[in-house]
């Protein structure tokens, strides 16, 4: 069993348009995120282990659209299952996953007392695979994930670069990730509140 807490903090005053160019979010306002989150791992083999991840999201947005500029509670929570299927040490190696993200919030209640959105209301199924190539220390991931709520399902990829401790020493990671989207959302009724958390 693994057990590894997180804290991150996040702050912009801009947002992407319909053009996917950077621009500044309508009126002005400015978006600060602190989410609190705890991840875990029980592994039943070497090859096999579930994972999942509780998160607790703070959002403050400064804008004069909203009642309540902070809003916070559970966000997307996450679990999932992960195979090896060769584990070696040497040789390159394929990992198959599968994971769901649940959104523990409501974004009707939200959209009633015109509070911040915790996220986009979305459950997301995930199937990746990784390609681990321990000679060269790198680790290379692709999927297809489905979401739900009329959002595009989309390709995520990543690529990631490792420096692991033998015996003692520092561990470390420098990598990429993104996805590409299989189609365009339209906006919806929804679309100014979402702006400004998304």
């Amino acid at each position: 069993l693994i057990l590894g807490p997180e804290v991150s903090f996040y702050s912009t005053s801009t947002n992407l348009d319909s053009n996917a160019d950077r621009a500044p979010i309508s009126g002005g306002s400015s978006l600060s995120q602190m989410n609190f989150s705890v991840d875990g791992a029980y592994g039943f083999t070497s090859s096999f282990f579930l994972f999942g991840r509780i998160s607790y999201l703070n959002e403050s947005i400064q804008s004069a659209a909203l009642n309540n500029p902070s809003h916070s509670g559970f966000s997307n929570q996450v679990a999932g299952i992960h195979y090896q299927l060769n584990d070696s040490k040497i040789d390159p190696s394929l990992g198959i996953q599968l994971d769901v993200s649940i959104p523990a919030y409501s974004n009707a209640s939200a959209k009633q007392s015109r509070s911040p959105y915790l996220g986009e209301g979305s459950t997301d199924f995930t199937l990746s695979s990784f390609v681990t190539i321990p000679n060269l220390s790198t680790e290379f991931g692709l999927g297809y994930r489905y979401r739900s709520n009329g959002f595009s399902a989309d390709i995520p990829f990543q690529a990631t670069l490792k420096k692991e401790a033998e015996n003692k020493g520092f561990l470390g990671s420098l990598g990429v990730r993104g996805q590409f989207s299989l189609k365009t959302d339209s906006a919806n009724s929804d679309a100014t509140l979402q702006a400004q958390v998304n």
